[in-house]
């Protein structure tokens, strides 16, 4: 099981485009350990309209929260859908895929001969205000 807690801090820089950066808290069982990720997120909307569809992307790095030098990587990309609750407040929902991927021994993914991967569907919810 895996649990996801993020936020973001995006521009837009078009009612179609945004970008932002993003910080997670990641903590997964089976084995037993939390990430902080720190990611990039590059969204393109379907309509210039309140209520929109999108598709997302992240990518970054993401490091072990216990446990010392341990570093990895993220990449998640899928669709969304936002729509309006009141004034500028907004729910956004989500359906992706998500690879990470992190070392156990501090090395790079590249170098490492021991590390985790860790891949599957993302289901979010969100908030914009």
């Amino acid at each position: 099981m895996l649990t996801i807690y993020k936020l973001l801090m995006v521009i837009f820089f078009s009612p179609y485009f945004s970008a932002g950066i993003g910080v997670g808290l990641d903590g997964y069982t089976n084995p037993n350990f939390n990430t902080l990720p720190i990611f990039l997120d590059i969204r393109t909307y379907f309509a210039d309209e309140a209520k929109s569809g999108f598709l997302f992307m992240d990518y970054g790095t993401m490091a072990k929260i216990d446990g010392g030098k341990n570093n990895g990587s993220i990449f998640n990309i899928g669709l969304g859908y936002k729509f309006p609750i009141k004034g500028r407040l907004m729910i956004v929902t989500d359906l992706g895929y998500s690879y990470k991927s992190i070392s156990n021994d501090g090395l790079s993914i590249r170098k490492s001969e021991s590390w985790v991967q860790v891949t599957g569907v993302i289901l979010g919810f969100g908030i914009i205000f």
